[in-house]
């Protein structure tokens, strides 16, 4: 019995050596307490989106200066037609820009608004169904500018008398088709029944004489018999004398009033020059710097100049107003 308890006992000294021998080798780790870490989250910037309002607003802008209008004081001798070939605009866009001032008898010293060429674009308001008047024959000529004078009698057979008459003339030359265009206007306003005046137009350069030309009236009033706006008048003893070289004349008379008891603050005098085939070569105006009363003449004596032609005869219109 000894025996094999010594030998059991070798036994479980060598099963233990055996088995600590394929026990896998740990480590202890001692873990000690660690320190405590607050994170802080770092600040980056959050893409957002901004919401467009369904009417955004819009600047206002700042209002633009007003230039100062252009102006012009009529002197003595000056028409509409003349100032608008001047400043090179439409006989039409001076009317419109002053629609208060007649432009057949201006007064010296009327100061009149001369439009911008952009402004002379718009369109003027078309006048009343003009009085049955009758036009004559368009007769053009070249001005030493380069420009071109057309001119076209007017008769008014009516038995009263009509004003602000105006008409459209248009030429074309041969080969082209483009139509020019003008606007026409008479010295006086006033027409007197069965009196004939000229009606002119100036095509600004370069213009050449026209193969075909053509004239419409535009505008023609009746006047009230007796219209205050107007004084009876007439032309006592009218002469013209012609220079040696025909292109002038001389038209010499004497205004007076055939009416008691009036006074005219603003009288004109019109000459029409006539060629010997009778076209109308040359138009002027005349307005007297002194008042006309009942009982008293004006004289008169002004020049008047053909385009062309020698001049053959020469005729003449007087208008008042108080």
């Amino acid at each position: 019995m000894k025996l094999s308890s010594q030998i059991a006992l070798a036994f479980l000294v060598i099963g233990g050596v055996f088995l600590a021998a394929c026990r896998p080798e740990t480590n202890e780790i001692s873990v000690s307490p660690s320190a405590v870490i607050e994170l802080v989250p770092y600040q980056t910037a959050t893409a957002t989106s901004t919401p467009t309002p369904a009417n955004p607003a819009t600047p206002t802008p700042l209002p633009s200066p007003t230039p100062t209008p252009l102006t012009y004081t009529v002197k003595n001798g000056d028409s509409f037609l003349e100032i608008a070939v001047r400043y090179k605009i439409s006989l039409a866009a001076l009317q419109g820009a002053n629609p208060k001032v007649n432009p057949n008898s201006m007064s010296i010293g009327t100061v009149l608004i001369i439009p911008s060429k952009a402004a002379a674009l718009v369109d003027i308001p078309p006048s009343p169904t003009p009085v049955g008047v009758t036009l004559g024959k368009v007769y053009c000529a070249n001005n030493q500018d380069g420009g071109l004078w057309c001119f076209v009698p007017v008769y008014n057979g009516q038995s009263f008398s009509v004003e602000s008459v105006s008409a459209v003339i248009r030429i074309a030359s041969q080969g082209s088709t483009k139509v020019l265009s003008q606007t026409a206007s008479a010295p006086l306003d006033l027409i007197p029944a069965k009196s004939t005046l000229a009606l002119s137009a100036y095509f600004p350069p370069p213009a050449t004489a026209p193969d075909q030309s053509s004239a419409e009236i535009l505008a023609a009033l009746p006047v009230l018999k007796n219209d205050p706006r107007y004084l009876p008048t007439s032309i006592d003893n009218p002469q013209y004398q012609v220079n040696q070289d025909g292109l002038s004349a001389q038209a010499i008379g004497k205004v007076v009033l055939n009416v008691n008891k009036a006074k005219a603050a603003q009288v004109w005098v019109a000459a029409v020059a006539y060629d010997l085939a009778g076209d109308v070569v040359g138009v002027r105006s005349w307005q007297s710097e002194t008042s006309l009363s009942s009982g008293a003449g004006l004289n008169f004596a002004f020049d008047v100049y053909s385009i062309s032609e020698p001049i053959s005869r020469v005729e003449m219109l007087a208008e008042a107003r108080p």
